[in-house]
């Protein structure tokens, strides 16, 4: 059964599937494509603990009214399959998300990112303009413009409640690429135009045109004797 929430906006030329739910103050712009089993406008934790904790029977209206941020899906954009898009989002222009991605509330892409199947973004990530992102990314990490990311941006876990603290997130700089199964821990800066190979595991700052391989080992881009992969966007 497909839902859409009498708040929506949904332009005449976009192209809706089955079993579609949109919640709360969602725009869906020109000529997108949503796809079968899309969620847009999830409610947060919050709104959700509220609807839990109100003592009373939730049905689809409450549910809906539990929406409260705007969701805005831009122009051209492609949701792919079973993918879950929380309330406060924003998708830039042309944004792509594979099946069964997952992009928290209050995120923010930039046009013509490619979101890759399975990938994982979660609340407050910023991402910019003509990336290719894979992987996990943890809250409130920022990744900059034409960046290729496949593998982990991770917070540290001093002790195991931190997940319900703030803890600092990682800052990947433009043009840069972080290959697979690489681990980015903590509030850590990939610098611009940096290379972080593959299963690397990167716990402090990496300086612009660097590569980095194994547990920080840092080498000029200029020193490094190995083949780099390269990312047009």
């Amino acid at each position: 059964m497909r839902y859409i929430s009498p708040q929506a906006e949904v332009a005449s030329s976009a192209y809706i599937g089955a079993n579609v739910r949109i919640y709360g103050p969602t725009t869906i712009g020109e000529h997108c494509v949503v796809e079968d089993f899309v969620i847009i406008g999830k409610p947060d934790m919050y709104a959700l603990a509220e609807l839990r904790n109100s003592g009373r029977h939730v049905r689809l209206k409450d549910y809906d009214a539990a929406c409260r941020r705007n969701t805005i899906i831009g122009p051209g954009c492609v949701l792919g399959t079973g993918t879950h898009i929380f309330s406060g989002t924003t998708l830039g222009t042309g944004v792509e998300a594979e099946d069964y991605t997952r992009i928290g509330w209050d995120a923010r892409i930039g046009a013509n990112t490619r979101i890759m199947y399975r990938a994982q973004v979660y609340v407050g990530v910023q991402i910019g303009a003509s990336c290719r992102i894979a992987g996990y990314i943890a809250d409130y990490t920022v990744i900059e413009d034409r960046v290729a990311f496949f593998g982990n941006a991770i917070h540290d876990y001093p002790h195991r409640t931190s997940t319900y603290e703030y803890r600092p997130s990682p800052h990947i700089c433009a043009d840069s690429i972080v290959a697979f199964g690489a681990q980015i821990i903590g509030g850590v800066r990939i610098g611009e135009g940096a290379y972080v190979g593959a299963n690397s595991i990167v716990t402090c700052d990496v300086p612009d045109h660097t590569v980095v391989v194994n547990v920080n080992q840092h080498f000029p881009k200029e020193q490094w004797l190995g083949k780099l992969g390269k990312f047009d966007a």
